[in-house]
């Protein structure tokens, strides 16, 4: 699995077309920089209804490449913490509330380079969907390495959950604005 991409799509017997992307993100064999794609991978193996899941080291190339008639674009990947929250943390941040704190923060950080160039580039082209979020677990050790310290690897799947979660909420949000 390392350095492979994969991609899950929806099963078809889900009613839906693909509508939403989940892009895992991260580089294998830098501990805890996997959590992103771990967290896909675990999302990848019975995916949400409607749900493309992207397993990737180049998010660069494979965000912009997947939105399409994307409506909701969910991003899981490590992050350093630049507001004090320790290891293993996982926050979900709002791209279009919060672009210009993304934007900052990659600027000084070449971890998060890619995907923020990635979500300007969609959005400067006009595909980067209504919603997008970014959910971001707190990196211990970047350094090489297959083990992600135990921190994170207790917020995987935490993570996996609140994902699972708030896209079934998302979901049924938008099947009771379209009834």
């Amino acid at each position: 699995m390392n350095g492979r991409r994969r991609i899950a799509m929806a099963s078809p017997a889900h009613p839906y077309e693909p509508d939403i992307a989940l892009v895992g993100c991260g580089r294998w064999l830098r501990r805890d920089d996997q959590a992103g794609l771990m967290v896909a991978g675990m999302i990848g193996r019975l995916p949400p209804a409607g749900c493309r899941v992207i397993v990737t080291e180049a998010p660069g190339t494979d965000i912009p490449a997947v939105l399409g008639d994307i409506r909701l674009l969910v991003i899981a990947d490590a992050a350093r913490s630049a507001v004090g929250h320790p290891p293993g943390s996982v926050a979900r941040m709002d791209y279009w509330e919060h672009k210009e704190h993304l934007r900052t923060r990659c600027r000084t950080d070449t971890h998060t380079l890619s995907v923020d160039l990635a979500l300007e580039l969609a959005e400067e082209i006009g595909d980067l969907p209504r919603d997008v979020w970014i959910y971001a677990i707190t990196a211990e050790d970047c350094g090489y390495g297959e083990e992600v310290s135990p921190a994170v690897a207790r917020a995987i799947p935490e993570a996996v959950a609140v994902i699972e979660k708030d896209i079934a909420a998302w979901r049924s949000a938008q099947e009771t604005c379209h009834a």
